[in-house]
């Protein structure tokens, strides 16, 4: 088989044509500097492959590429080794350099997800409170839409804010429990009214990533990084872990694989179902600018103004005290006297005299 078939037939187990064209590009970069095509990669024995596979980090740490595009570029090579040959390398811990964490992206808070979401179109603010549940950009997107439909409509007929589905990430396969928080089943339900189209989004991944940059510089003043569409997913993860679900639960809601059986997902969808309305509103509602702040600040007004009204009362009520005493009574009897008296020594000046 020629080598072009060879990677095309590795292609089609993704089930994006995003996620495709990525893994193609990285493959390709590998490849290049392989010098031979994808055919001699695979007809090389493990050990040879892994060989040329730790050539080629070296050569690319010499370069300074970053550790973690360094490894995507080995990872497209990995699994394209094994697809055709059914083998795995066997690295051993240590050899491939470790991934690092992300710097340079905006680290989204619930006002600045709240002000995008102000200003976004229907469609994207259907999206971003889906986002919002911890799913990646390519799991929102292969949502079906009769699905979808289905339990929104649902949700609806039952009055139930909550929406909960069980299913896979089609990256991993790793089991996820989606959850459609009130905002989501909101705009979910005017996006589809808007959209007739068989599917439920009518925009690809590369242009879901740009549109988020556009709405975020024109609705967050101080932005600390790049915008990163993947950081809605790590803002749902802090939310979490803060409002006190455990690693499992939280692994569960966002589709991080999870070694357990049938039974203790079970488990972890009626621990979720009970918890996650409770903590929604404080820690993870994109309204909070809108209806928890001035509701506070509402509150702590009236406190105020309680506070002022009554040093005022107290004001008042010792004044009506003091005019209601003798010794206020016997000083303005005698301001009043002194005040007749002068005007009777004005009318009559030979009193003066």
């Amino acid at each position: 088989m020629e080598s072009n078939n060879l990677v095309n037939e590795w292609l089609s187990e993704y089930k994006t044509e995003d996620m495709r064209r990525t893994k193609r590009l990285r493959l390709q970069k590998f490849l290049k500097w392989f010098g031979k095509t994808a055919q001699d990669f695979t007809e090389l024995t493990p050990k040879e492959a892994k060989r040329k596979v730790l050539e080629f980090q070296s050569v690319e740490v010499k370069k300074e590429t970053p550790n973690n595009s360094i490894l995507s570029y080995i990872s497209s090579a990995k699994t394209f080794y094994r697809y055709v040959t059914d083998v795995e390398m066997g690295f051993t811990r240590g050899q491939l350099i470790p991934a690092m964490k992300a710097e340079g992206y905006h680290d989204f808070s619930n006002g600045d997800l709240a002000n995008i979401f102000k200003i976004a179109n229907t469609q994207y603010k259907a999206l971003i409170a889906v986002a919002t549940s911890g799913f990646s950009i390519s799991d929102i997107l292969s949502l079906p839409r009769n699905k979808i439909e289905a339990t929104v409509k649902r949700a609806k007929e039952a009055n139930e804010k909550f929406a909960y589905i069980e299913t896979s990430r089609k990256k991993t396969n790793a089991k996820s429990l989606l959850v459609l928080n009130p905002l989501a089943l909101e705009w979910l339900e005017k996006w589809l009214a808007l959209n007739k189209k068989p599917t439920l989004w009518l925009i690809k991944e590369n242009a879901i990533n740009r549109m988020l940059k556009i709405l975020a510089k024109k609705s967050i003043k101080h932005l600390k990084g790049e915008i990163k569409f993947h950081k809605i997913r790590s803002w749902t993860l802090r939310s979490l872990s803060k409002s006190g679900f455990n690693e499992f639960e939280m692994k569960y809601c966002v589709g991080k694989a999870i070694p357990l059986s049938d039974e203790t997902y079970l488990l972890l969808r009626n621990a979720i179902e009970e918890k996650y309305p409770k903590i929604y509103d404080k820690y993870l509602s994109l309204e909070p600018t809108t209806l928890v702040q001035p509701r506070e600040k509402y509150i702590t007004d009236l406190e105020e103004k309680v506070v002022s009204h009554g040093i005022e009362i107290e004001a008042l009520r010792k004044q009506v005290k003091y005019l209601s005493s003798v010794e206020y009574v016997n000083k303005r009897y005698s301001e009043l006297w002194a005040e007749e008296w002068e005007k009777v020594k004005k009318e009559n000046p030979q009193w003066n005299e």
